[in-house]
């Protein structure tokens, strides 16, 4: 907990910015986070002794996503259950609902609640540590951007000096990539050194933010960033160029994740007579969720690469392919029937097929 943070209630703008936080990464797993009215009243009770804060809650997300992201999103719709953090004693009850509108799954965080001992006949999600993995160790007068930080494991460096060193090691990945050394690669990411490094420079950013926001002597010179930005710089980087580096050296993983997901969507048309009970990445993070060392979003992207299923969207159902709107040169206006003939099925000239309802 920052020593800024103690006394200051969580505002509306504050859930917000962590609501946009918890949706990125358990987005990975399909998973779309919501809070109730009642969770920002609570926050802010006195009956939880000290002030729960916003640094609180961004460690727990990150920290219950790290540890139990798959367990809960394979619960499924209509399970309850609570998220413990053992280190400060807040506790999170919430529910999963299937919602039909946006087939996806929301996981609706009801209330919030410092309390040791908290009891529960619901299973339990806990986590032991806040695990804090950097912070700024001192500030820089002659240059506010620019503080010393120090990061767990691996000492005091200057900011700049960090993200010097995660720009050199992307460059060396490219190359590897490029020369085929992918059992490095591997090697190196298996290491965690750059999600640390890429993790320092984004929470030194929303520490200096804090610092700003604080106002005095010490905020002065601190340019103003995003928060957005700030808490999402970390997924962003990781959907990218980490997934595929991930499928690159997993490639057998992926392949057999991939032909397994196919078949599935094979299965589940014909089943359902052409109408989809769940959207696309749903199926996906359920086959993610069964294979060793893969991940659904670079899931999602090698199968669409590879399996060219133009008719399955991503709100369910089947699209229509019109010409001069979505076709390309790969995407014709026949594209629809060549790529339900692979399934067995046929469409009308619509693109729908014959013996759905819609």
């Amino acid at each position: 907990m920052r020593l800024d943070e103690v006394d200051k209630q969580i505002t509306s703008s504050d859930l917000e910015a962590l609501e946009t936080f918890a949706d990125r990464i358990f987005g990975k797993v399909g998973i779309d986070v919501e809070f109730t009215r009642h969770f920002l009243d609570r926050v802010n009770d006195e009956r939880n002794g000290e002030q729960i804060t916003a640094s609180e809650l961004t460690r727990m997300f990150k920290q219950e996503y790290k540890r139990w992201g798959k367990p809960i999103a394979q619960m499924g719709p209509d399970a309850e259950a609570v998220m413990k953090d053992l280190a400060t004693d807040i506790n999170m009850p919430f529910a999963l609902r299937w919602d039909r509108d946006n087939n996806e799954l929301d996981l609706i965080v009801k209330t919030v609640m410092r309390k040791k001992d908290f009891k529960t006949s619901n299973k339990e999600f806990p986590i032991e540590s806040i695990e804090e993995e950097s912070e700024i160790h001192k500030l820089n007068k002659e240059d506010p951007n620019n503080p010393e930080v120090m990061i767990q494991g691996f000492g005091s460096l200057m900011l700049n000096q960090i993200e010097a060193s995660v720009v050199r090691k992307l460059e060396e990945l490219t190359k590897m990539a490029e020369r085929g050394d992918f059992e490095q690669i591997q090697s190196l990411l298996n290491r965690d050194v750059m999600q640390t490094m890429i993790q320092s420079i984004v929470d030194t950013k929303a520490e200096l933010q804090s610092i700003r926001r604080k106002g005095g002597p010490k905020s002065r010179g601190i340019a103003k960033e995003s928060l957005y930005d700030l808490v999402t710089a970390d997924i962003k980087i990781d959907e990218g160029m980490f997934d595929k580096l991930k499928v690159l050296t997993r490639k057998k993983n992926y392949a057999g994740a991939a032909e397994s997901l196919h078949k599935m969507l094979q299965r589940k048309y014909k089943e359902n007579g052409g109408k989809w009970r769940h959207s696309f990445s749903y199926y996906v993070a359920k086959i993610a969720s069964g294979w060793q060392s893969v991940e659904r979003s670079a899931l999602n992207d090698y199968y669409l690469e590879n399996y060219e299923s133009a008719f399955i969207t991503e709100s369910g159902g089947v699209g229509k392919i019109v010409p001069g709107v979505n076709t390309t040169i790969d995407v014709g206006p026949d594209e629809i029937k060549k790529q339900a003939k692979k399934f067995g099925n046929a469409v009308d000239k619509d693109g729908l097929p014959k013996n759905t309802f819609r």
